[in-house]
């Protein structure tokens, strides 16, 4: 059975490749911009016009092969159960009661599934999805539709070639997607978006083993990929919003304005634009309330703890204000409020640091890390020569996150330590 939803979830992508890439079709038909083939023309010009045909007929290509393989696969599987179903009437002298199943601990297991957790951080990511509409436009949903179907087909073909079992059902590529566009700009262009995904995804992920066996956060790393590679589009490209390019596809129609992160932006905003987050930025990352609204609600729904998001963010709080005393009480609380508020302390405290794989399981090992990527983000804003710190902190714990819960894991009761 679930083979097969894999097979159903890879036509479904498929499908969905192709309505993209004819919406394409649609949209690049208003400017003139459907790919010709010149056959008159000589070699290397062929040559171009061909791999631009394929480049631009990209998803539909993937997706009329996703459908094709999905099919096959249906197909041996419907022949596999006929077999199966032949041989086990064959031998019905060994009953399943006969088996002797022996496992580690532990064996109180809980019912909740990756899938389950994963559909409740994508909810939780729901208000600042509207957000980003609401405050870049109709842009920011493409970049994290690209993101996140990206995400979905790169995990599905690498599973298809290396022969390994299609774990797309469980939503973490897809929470990948989102969380990696949450942390570009609206103004990225979007094959480098799809890069990003890949490096999450392939590189990041399923290289090192899948879900689970990752030792950084996908998506954070594609994102420091991205921001290192190629920093023009990636970091100096952030956007003011534009309240009239809701419904526009592309920013280059409306009047748009470069502006920069708070964290170094000239005019500082206050902290109601702060919170409510009508200011440049990534798109992810300027409104702070539906990030703390998001965060709520997995500590409700009990996907998170809430000892990483208190710490990373009370240690930046803490640190801002005794180091802006010298302006007196009021001054260094606005000033901490502000660095609290400002950049992607949010964002990255709430949905990145708080990853399962990448940080301690031991509540006092969320406490270390927590405190480290507080101390780290600070460090970083105040004396480094990024205006920035969370990605980096937070990578940098993950590295660290194996052997804090090794520091931190509570000894049995009557055990011994190996020496």
């Amino acid at each position: 059975m679930r083979k097969r939803s894999d097979s159903i979830l890879l036509i479904i992508i498929g499908l969905s490749l192709i309505i993209v890439q004819a919406l394409g079709y649609i949209g690049s038909a208003q400017y003139g911009l459907t790919p010709n083939i010149n056959f008159a023309d000589n070699f290397s010009v062929l040559l171009y016009d061909l791999i631009f045909f394929i480049s631009y007929n990209l998803f539909g290509i993937i997706g009329t092969i996703l459908i094709f393989v999905a099919v096959i696969k249906d197909l041996k599987i419907s022949n596999n159960t006929k077999s199966s179903l032949t041989h086990s009437s064959n031998n019905t002298n060994f009953e399943e009661k006969d088996k002797l199943i022996i496992s580690v601990s532990p064996h109180l297991r809980d019912k909740t599934k990756t899938t389950t957790l994963m559909l409740d951080v994508v909810i939780a990511m729901i208000p600042t999805i509207i957000a980003s509409f609401l405050i870049f436009g109709l842009r920011a949903l493409v970049v994290i539709a690209v993101c996140s179907l990206s995400c979905v087909v790169a995990e599905a073909l690498f599973c298809i070639i290396c022969k390994k079992p299609m774990p797309i059902g469980d939503l973490s590529a897809l929470v990948t997607g989102i969380i990696l566009a949450f942390n570009l700009p609206v103004t990225i262009p979007l094959w480098q978006a799809v890069i990003g995904s890949i490096v999450a995804i392939v590189i990041v992920k399923q290289l090192f083993g899948g879900l689970g066996m990752n030792f950084a956060n996908p998506a954070l790393t594609a994102r420091i990929v991205l921001f290192l590679a190629f920093s023009v589009s990636s970091r100096l490209n952030y956007v003011r919003p534009v309240t009239d390019a809701l419904f526009k596809f592309s920013l280059e129609e409306t009047d748009v304005i470069a502006g920069a992160t708070p964290l170094v932006a000239e005019e500082a905003p206050n902290l109601l634009t702060l919170l409510l987050g009508t200011h440049g930025g990534v798109i992810g990352e300027t409104c702070a309330l539906t990030l703390i609204l998001g965060g709520i609600y997995l500590i409700v729904r009990k996907v998170i703890s809430f000892h990483i998001p208190v710490v990373f963010i009370g240690t930046v709080f803490v640190l801002s204000f005794v180091t802006s005393l010298d302006g007196g009480f009021m001054g260094a609380l606005h000033d901490a409020t502000y660095q609290i508020l400002a950049g992607g302390l949010m964002l990255g405290a709430i949905f990145m640091a708080t990853d399962y794989v990448t940080s301690p399981c031991t509540k006092w090992g969320k406490v270390i890390f927590g405190l480290g990527c507080g101390l780290i983000t600070f460090a970083i804003r105040e004396w480094g020569s990024y205006p920035e710190g969370v990605s980096f902190s937070i990578l940098l714990m993950n590295i660290l996150s194996p052997y804090i819960t090794n520091w931190t894991a509570t000894k049995p009761l009557g055990g011994v330590k190996v020496k």
